[in-house]
């Protein structure tokens, strides 16, 4: 059996909490082996930033084979770099192409 492939598309900061705490369940309950990435747009992507209250949850769940993504445009807009961000998350240089390519490669689009 194919493995389950999700992607969590988020854009607002006010639902970090939301989408980590899915994730978390989706690793815990899935009977099946599950691919998870995560990727933030617009003023979500400053969750990455080292100091940002849930980004040991985000290392947590990285540690646990969760992917994390940053659309450039959006770092570009918040005035961050990609040094300014959690040293694992991947700069995709459009998150819209980078999401539609995940759909069409079979994962399934959640959007807390």
């Amino acid at each position: 059996m194919e493995k389950m492939k999700v992607i969590f598309h988020i854009d607002e900061m006010e639902k970090w909490s939301l989408t980590l705490i899915n994730v978390r369940n989706l690793l815990r309950d899935s009977e099946e082996e599950v691919e998870i990435e995560v990727l933030a747009n617009s003023s979500a992507v400053k969750g990455f930033t080292p100091d940002f209250e849930l980004a040991h949850v985000i290392t947590k769940q990285n540690g646990k084979g969760v992917k994390f993504g940053a659309c450039k445009n959006a770092l570009e807009a918040c005035d961050l770099g990609e040094s300014d961000i959690l040293e694992f998350v991947r700069v995709v240089p459009n998150s819209m192409v980078e999401l539609i390519q995940k759909q069409r490669e079979g994962f399934a689009y959640i959007r807390p």
